[in-house]
């Protein structure tokens, strides 16, 4: 967002009597005739008019120039020249109190536009340059350094919506780097170009977080496919007491695992990774979900049904799927999720046929309007047989 967008008001305020027309005067003068003292004079042609102090034909000390428009300054002179502390305010209702130099805001000084836009800090030749805070209408503040008009170094946005900037500017706009927090309490350090997230940084929201490269406000780096990992040994159990639960697979093997109706599932990890295989560490809070399903028995092959030798052979459909339920979701960290609270329904069947039950994953990230993470495919997800037991019948209900 570009802020502070006023424009420079007036130019250099300068305002001289004509030599041959010397205009309407009425108040002291010295021995030589020229003004001097307190006097009012009024411009040759009638829209300036000065009342105030004069010094040997100039104005100098107090006094206040006046207007056709109703615009006018009031304040200190020297040597005819408008400068030192004063207030200037234009016909719209714009008004300046500070210093000036050569009939220019310059110096320190607050400024009011006709919108409501206020400025209190430094001011070069007409600009706010230097250290000042601009307050647009809305009620967003910047704070911070200004060159030329524009905010230029460092500096913090407070913005409407309850969002804070903190850090590099160039040419009114965020560029270099810097923390922004939203008032949702995501935070983003790093940097900015044009006014955009843009280069590496670390974007953090709740339990989601992203560490790396960014690019037009969007993260570079995002995890395309769930791997499996394996078995987790509960907090003090060994790796040995796992073994059995679930068979290792073999490289591209499919891996498998026993479970219990009505008992926890063995604590197990699946990972995120890039599309070159390694786990995505670089992102945290992606939400998986885990999904016991079940499908209709596999039917025999039909001898007369293949086809001709030679001829390729169609790609074997899965058999149906009979149902689906969720079983829980858990976060990543770091590129891996690890499931350690879930549970075989107590109404599931115990399995009759090899390949009746699965577990299968579902990315169901939310959507963020920061931290956005595209959602794996479900053709990247691993699938995990499963072999229900029945409960044993002193645990059955």
């Amino acid at each position: 967002r570009r802020v502070g967008s006023s424009t420079t008001r007036g130019a250099r305020l300068v305002v001289r009597a004509a030599m041959l027309d010397p205009g309407s005067y009425e108040g002291k003068t010295d021995l030589q005739g020229l003004r001097h003292g307190c006097g009012t004079y009024v411009y040759p042609n009638s829209y300036f008019t000065y009342e105030g102090d004069w010094d040997r034909g100039q104005k100098h000390g107090k006094g206040k120039l006046s207007m056709g428009d109703g615009s006018f300054y009031e304040g200190c002179f020297e040597k005819g020249e408008i400068q030192g502390e004063g207030r200037r305010t234009w016909d719209d209702g714009a008004v300046y109190r500070g210093q000036f130099r050569l009939g220019e805001k310059h110096g320190y000084g607050t400024s009011t536009s006709e919108d409501g836009t206020t400025y209190e800090g430094t001011w070069s030749r007409n600009k706010r340059h230097g250290q000042g805070t601009l307050t647009d209408p809305d009620g967003s503040v910047y704070d911070g350094q200004f060159v030329a008009h524009k905010q230029n170094g460092r500096g913090a946005f407070k913005d409407s919506d309850g969002s804070v900037y903190n850090g590099d500017w160039a040419d009114g706009i965020r560029h270099g780097t810097g923390r922004m927090t939203w008032s949702d309490g995501t935070t983003y350090d790093g940097e900015w170009s044009e006014g955009g997230i843009d280069g590496r940084g670390m974007c953090k929201s709740g339990e989601r977080a992203y560490e790396g490269l960014w690019s037009s406000g969007r993260p570079t780096a995002q995890a395309t496919a769930l791997a499996w990992q394996g078995l987790v040994p509960a907090p003090g159990e060994e790796a040995a007491a796992v073994e059995g639960m679930a068979e290792q697979p073999a490289e591209g093997a499919t891996p498998s695992m026993d479970v219990v109706v009505g008992a926890a599932v063995p604590q197990f990890a699946v990972r995120c990774v890039g599309a070159d295989g390694a786990t995505a560490s670089f992102e945290s809070g992606r939400s998986i979900s885990t999904i016991l399903r079940r499908r209709a028995q596999k039917e025999p092959v039909d001898p007369k049904k293949k086809g001709k030798k030679g001829e390729p052979e169609e790609p074997e459909k899965p058999p149906e799927v009979l149902s689906e339920v969720l079983l829980g979701s858990a976060l990543s960290v770091q590129g891996v999720v690890t499931f350690d609270a879930l549970t075989i329904p107590d109404d599931t069947e115990a399995t009759t046929y090899d390949g009746e039950c699965e577990f299968t994953f579902q990315d169901a990230t939310p959507d963020h309007p920061v931290l956005t993470f595209a959602l794996l495919d479900a053709e990247m997800m691993p699938v995990v047989r499963v072999s229900v037991a029945a409960a044993p019948p002193d645990e059955q209900k």
